[in-house]
């Protein structure tokens, strides 16, 4: 089965993460229950239902608040907890001769719009993903633009990309409708694992692919460890053999790693006209240099016709009988050569992604 809508695949690991319909027993833990409010407590001095939570439960264990943090040690905490770096002295001393009543909402305000709290809070995710930049194993190759998606994850998280949807592009940014650099590049969050470049065993490497990929769905987005129905249904979550298999269904088409093949973990950013206008200008470049090269061919040819049957490079023997006149000539068409390839377009830009193969794959059966 092709995952061609990702609402779909959301939809099974709902199913999968509330239990519904195949054990009763994993109703019971509590990750797995109906989210309800709860009645707020009566607490006083109590500005907020968070605080009058916080407070209940410290009379209850007969506790009391720490006192309020002083000023600075208030914008060092808030500074390393948004950003991971320390306040700056300017910065602190800013805060500190800040008289406005909202000095501190400001200050929060400031540092989430920082960039650094993208880099600080994405590596939190970075590591649920398991980024790497290398595929692991004896070889260690290089995950091509790999640092694209952890850039995409800072940038998610500094524009206030909606969680659904920061979800929504990594499970099927190649498939929803419209897709765009950004939803491309956020499946390569499929890519990050170990990948052996040389398996004993094709087959059962390919499954441990996927299985890699179900895991860091389960893991990452539900809290569950899915992959261990791999081979049972679990003893206590509502998880069954099929759930798994169901999953794996989805993933089954996607386009396996091919060694020495960039491409085969690779999406083109580009659209249709860019990758159109990209060829045009290479052929263009193409066209100009093959004149070029026509000419000193022409150039060297009355030189070579002479040396017939003699031992050697004719080549450079050509090259050598000619007249200063030719030979700057030829030196200027090769400068001319020379620029045209260096200005040549490289190619169009790849991300690390995940797409499918575009063949029929077999069904995916219960092992």
């Amino acid at each position: 089965m092709t995952i061609r809508r990702p609402e779909i695949l959301l939809t099974a690991l709902l199913m999968v993460a509330t239990g519904a319909g195949p054990r009763d027993e994993g109703t019971k833990l509590w990750s797995l229950r109906p989210v309800v409010r709860p009645p707020v407590p009566e607490a006083s001095n109590a500005t907020n239902p968070i605080d009058a939570f916080l407070q209940h439960t410290l009379a209850i264990e007969g506790l009391s608040p720490t006192p309020p943090a002083d000023r600075r040690t208030l914008i060092r905490r808030i500074t390393f907890d948004l950003t991971g770096l320390p306040p700056t002295p300017e910065a602190t001393s800013a805060f500190l001769n800040d008289t406005r009543p909202d000095a501190y909402e400001s200050l929060v305000d400031r540092l989430l719009a920082s960039p650094n709290y993208g880099e600080r809070w994405g590596r939190h995710w970075l590591d649920l993903v398991r980024y790497a930049e290398t595929h692991g194993y004896e070889r260690d190759d290089p995950k091509p633009n790999a640092w694209r998606y952890r850039d995409w994850v800072i940038s998610a998280l500094n524009r206030d990309l909606p969680y659904d949807q920061f979800l929504i592009q990594q499970l099927a940014g190649d498939e929803i409708e419209n897709p765009t650099r950004d939803s491309k590049t956020a499946t390569g969050m499929y890519r990050l694992g170990p990948i052996d470049d040389e398996p004993a065993d094709v087959l059962a490497d390919r499954y441990d692919q996927i299985d890699d990929m179900i895991k860091t769905i389960g893991t990452t987005m539900l809290g569950l460890s899915i992959h261990c129905a791999r081979c049972h249904d679990h003893k206590f979550d509502p998880i069954k053999q099929t759930d798994y298999y169901r999953l794996a269904a989805f993933l089954t088409p996607s386009k396996p790693y091919v060694r020495d093949s960039d491409e085969s973990i690779s999406l083109v950013l580009a659209d249709e006209s860019e990758g159109t206008r990209v060829a045009e200008m290479r052929a263009t470049i193409e066209r100009q240099v093959a004149i070029r090269v026509a000419r000193m061919e022409a150039i060297v040819e009355p030189h070579r016709k002479p040396l017939a049957g003699m031992p050697g490079d004719l080549q450079a023997l050509a090259i050598s009988r000619l007249t200063p006149e030719e030979g700057r000539l030829r030196a200027q068409i090769e400068s001319e050569i020379s620029a045209l390839r260096q200005n040549k377009p490289i190619g169009l830009a790849m991300t690390l992604g995940l797409t499918d193969s575009g063949l029929n794959p077999p069904p995916t059966h219960l092992m």
